[in-house]
């Protein structure tokens, strides 16, 4: 992932896995579909970092249907920290006051690459920060949100890669 985070820019990123491995048929579709995106490998097997411009969840958007056969999934970063887990915490907070409106049921999810956790460890890590995401839309709306674990509105998404995170929404389509 770039160095730079600097938000203002009008350049949407977004991490895309490759469906069923098949890195070399995603970057083709995503050439195809995207002909001036700045495409990159993230070091991890069937995983690609994609940049072009636009608006990050308009392009998850149009990655997912435009490339659906080649694709996995699409999360659009809209933060990106350290892999600590304080910092993903308030992150995937931080997104979900943005991203999640009052009504809406939500869940969080974290697809973790090169940081090795015991399952339960993962699994208690994930409930953790989506009770900090819970918290945070609570306060921000003044009521209890909605948890939805299989079919939410939104899906608050961190994507761990190595030393570095992204944060993003998926949307029910």
């Amino acid at each position: 992932m770039h160095e730079a985070e600097d938000a203002s820019r009008d350049r949407a990123r977004l991490v895309v896995t490759s469906r069923g491995f098949r890195e070399r048929r995603a970057w083709q579709a995503l050439k195809s579909a995207l002909p001036e995106s700045w495409l990159e490998g993230s070091g991890f097997r069937g995983v690609l970092l994609v940049e072009a411009a636009g608006d990050p969840l308009a392009l998850a958007a149009r990655v997912a249907r435009e490339c659906g056969e080649a694709v996995g999934h699409v999360t659009p970063i809209l933060a990106e920290v350290e892999t600590d887990v304080g910092a993903i915490r308030e992150a995937a907070a931080e997104v979900a006051r943005t991203h999640v409106g009052a009504g809406q049921s939500f869940c969080f999810r974290m697809h973790r690459r090169g940081w090795s956790l015991p399952q339960r460890e993962a699994a208690q890590l994930e409930r953790e920060i989506g009770g900090a995401v819970f918290a945070a839309l609570e306060r921000r709306h003044g009521a209890r949100p909605a948890v939805d674990l299989e079919d939410p509105d939104v899906t608050v998404v961190a994507e761990v890669l190595g030393r570095r995170t992204a944060i993003g929404v998926v949307r029910k389509s």
